[in-house]
């Protein structure tokens, strides 16, 4: 809550009650000093704004008391399904899932395009919009949505979801909240259609439960003050149509029994506290330093899922899950001031670790026939179902900075940051590098994994420079920014090997990655007080804005040389003798005892399929972007209610595509599919061209073929393939 007050000699003193700006919300707050003594003081209780007629960016505010009135999951993936426009992927009722990572997008952007900050840290996965570190929002003081016509600062043209946490003040104060449910309060859908389609049970809840604690306060009086939260959430779920395997655990036993008395139980437990201390060093001197950290655990008591047997369920561990910041604010002057930051994380540490119930021993099988087709089970399987454990790990170091310059009419910003990502994933196998595929219990395929142990690591670096300007004149508010973007990457020493497969280490030595984009964005906007009043705002925007980029993506990990090692390959097996042990050299790439040959032939070797043209990796403006035009109108119609209208439109450029230089034209065949007659079809949708390639067996890259010729793709930037976004959307009521 602000309180501002004017004075002057000769007049009394006029101070402004009950003015409260969330975010970074600007409100002129006007005064008329009548002739007294100091010793007089006259108080105007006011209300606080709710339309912002000095900025052209679209915004949404949650403030505390919203936050904990709202009956919600108290996920930051709950709240986003409360801001219109907002289209989100991952979510649930009642916070049954517990805090897992959900990606949400606006105005028909990537799905992964919005970002999740702590106080204008990002919360993502090295430079990603999300993580596996979900940030605590149940302490959350108010929350920020940014959705569009950022200006300088602003790293995306998308949503920017930004979490204030609370701060301790100079009275101790507290809060616990409790949470709970089990069966008895969920209700079913399990229908008689249902069971006679052979569904024996649904998804159910067993329990989930959600504790937080919170508690803050002065250490030293109008000094120094300390906020402090602590947060348990667990659930327990039962899997539909998925139950124990009796057989788990059991060496000599290759089949999935079911016990159908006991469905299959997933679980997940999640656990962070934090800290927050706040030191005024001086008047004009604040020194704030915050720290969370999160532990969890999926699938950690039993696990399963639609097609994966409870025992084959890997653990899906995560400690510790860190982040923090230290922020320094300095009031220069009354015009002047300085911001400087460092961030460290999030820091993840995710994946899994052996059962006791399951030893290195067992060998993972997918079953294509029986009861449940696809099925995978007898040991467990890891992201994506390939691997058997992986423990990736990824640390990001964030160091920023800003000046603003203030007066009257001007609001002037330049800042920069430099964000490094350092990543590392590391993957085992089973004793036996080895899986299995059965057909109604039959061997007839096995895959033999290479990359036990191995390491791969990333390093990548952002550089961000900026500057903006907002200029108000009267009732119109001007505003224009650019913003400077480079990326590099590096990889330190690596190693393949030696191993079962790879029997003489191949090592990679550190390299540099051979990217270096530079990006320059210009952004502009401008705001219309239409009536004076404060109570209605026209604004427009418009701005380029480059597509986020990751360690995972094609600047970084994409050009580590260990990706291109061939690290596993299928081969036919009959198991003639029914041991369930191949009798054959696997070392041999040809067909031998009951083996066949290796499908791919580069198994153990460093083979780069793809090449990236050099004009994608280098130079200016060649990262994928796009040029966002807004129009909006906010209208206050009572007090605390306004509605907000806008149009949106997007346009991309820079798409990076794949050429597949092994085929061209030539090599495909046009045919023709015809829908059956129906009044309900248009007649251009009864009929559709398609293309096949006319010998796929030889020319599809990647793949044997007859020739056993290598072939080799190369992504090329295409200077203006472009894809237009047109909204109407009604931003709040």
């Amino acid at each position: 809550m602000n309180r501002p007050a004017r004075t002057l000699p000769g007049f009394a003193t006029v101070v402004r009650e009950g003015i409260e700006l969330a975010g970074t919300f600007i409100t002129t707050v006007d005064a008329q000093l009548r002739v007294g003594g100091l010793q007089e003081t006259v108080t105007v209780i006011g209300e606080s704004p709710i339309v912002d007629v000095q900025s052209a960016q679209t915004r949404q505010i949650l403030q505390g008391e919203v936050l904990d009135s709202i009956p919600t999951g108290r996920q930051y993936y709950s709240l986003t399904t409360l801001v219109p426009a907002l289209n989100v992927q991952g979510n649930d009722v009642g916070g049954i899932q517990g805090p897992i990572f959900s990606v949400f997008q606006a105005h028909g952007g990537r799905r992964n395009e919005g970002q999740v900050h702590v106080e204008g840290l990002s919360a993502g996965f090295q430079g990603m919009g999300v993580s596996f570190y979900v940030p605590d929002v149940g302490t959350a003081q108010e929350i920020d949505f940014k959705l569009s016509g950022g200006l300088g600062e602003a790293t995306t043209g998308g949503p920017v979801m930004n979490i204030i946490p609370k701060v301790g003040g100079n009275q101790f104060h507290g809060t616990i909240f409790v949470n709970g449910a089990n069966r008895r309060l969920q209700g079913s859908n399990f229908t008689q259609a249902l069971r006679d389609s052979e569904l024996r049970s649904p998804d159910k809840l067993k329990k989930l439960w959600d504790i937080q604690g919170e508690f803050g306060g002065p250490i030293l009086r109008d000094r120094l003050w300390f906020y402090w939260t602590g947060r348990h959430q667990a659930n327990r779920k039962f899997i539909a149509g998925m139950f124990r395997n009796k057989n788990a655990g059991d060496p000599a036993k290759w089949t999935y029994d079911p016990d159908f008395s006991h469905q299959a139980l997933d679980d997940g437990t999640w656990k962070n506290t934090s800290l927050r201390l706040t030191w005024q060093v001086s008047q004009r001197n604040k020194l704030n330093f915050w720290f969370d950290e999160q532990s969890a655990c999926q699938h950690c008591i039993e696990g399963g899922g639609p097609t994966t047997s409870p025992e084959a369920s890997g653990p899906i561990e995560g400690y510790p899950q860190q982040m923090g910041q230290i922020t320094w604010t300095s009031q220069v002057s009354s015009r002047f001031l300085l911001d400087v930051a460092y961030g460290y994380g999030p820091r993840i540490q995710f994946g899994g670790n052996d059962r006791p119930d399951n030893t290195q021993s067992l060998i993972r099988v997918q079953e294509q026939g029986g009861l449940i087709p696809g099925l995978v089970y007898r040991a467990p399987a890891g992201f994506g179902g390939v691997v058997y454990w992986s423990r990736p790990s990824a640390v990001s170091h964030t160091f920023r900075g800003s000046a603003s310059y203030v007066t009257g009419g001007h609001n002037m910003k330049v800042g920069g940051s430099y964000a490094l990502h350092k990543s590392m994933s590391l993957n085992f196998y089973n004793n036996d590098r080895l899986s299995y595929r059965f057909r109604d219990g039959t061997p007839n395929q096995l895959t033999m994994f290479g990359l036990h142990g191995t390491r791969s690591l990333v390093d990548m670096g952002i550089t961000a420079l900026y500057a903006q300007e907002q200029w108000t004149l009267r009732r119109l508010t001007l505003q224009g920014g650019v913003r400077f973007e480079h990326i590099g990457s590096h990889f330190p020493d690596q190693q393949v090997g030696p191993d079962r497969f790879i029997p003489v280490a191949i090592k990679f030595p550190a390299r540099d990655a051979g990217v270096n984009v530079k990006d320059i964005s210009p952004r502009f906007g401008a705001a219309y007080d239409v009536f004076g009043n404060g109570k209605t705002a026209l604004r427009a925007t418009l701005g380029r804005y480059a597509t986020p980029e990751n360690s995972q993506g094609i600047y970084a990990l994409r050009q580590n040389p260990i990706t291109r090692f061939a690290g596993q390959t299928d081969r036919a097996w009959a198991d003639a003798n029914g041991n369930f042990i191949p009798d054959c050299d696997l070392l041999n790439p040809a067909l031998n005892g009951e083996c066949g040959p290796w499908a791919n032939r580069n198994f153990g070797k460093e083979v780069a399929t793809t090449t990236f043209d050099p004009a994608v990796l280098n130079g200016w403006n060649k990262r994928e972007f796009t040029w966002d035009l807004g129009v909006t109108v906010q209208q206050q119609i009572a007090p605390r209610v306004s509605v907000n209208v806008g149009y949106i439109r997007r346009v991309w450029g820079n798409f990076t595509v794949t050429d597949n230089r092994a085929v061209g034209a030539q090599d495909f065949d046009r045919f023709d599919l015809t829908a059956p007659a129906d009044s309900r079809l248009p007649d251009k949708a009864r009929h559709q061209d398609f293309w096949k390639l006319v010998h796929n067996f030889a020319v599809i890259c990647g793949l044997a073929s007859r020739g056993q010729a290598t072939c080799h793709g190369q992504a090329a930037a295409k200077p203006r393939i472009e894809t237009d976004i047109h909204a109407v959307v009604v931003i709040g009521l």
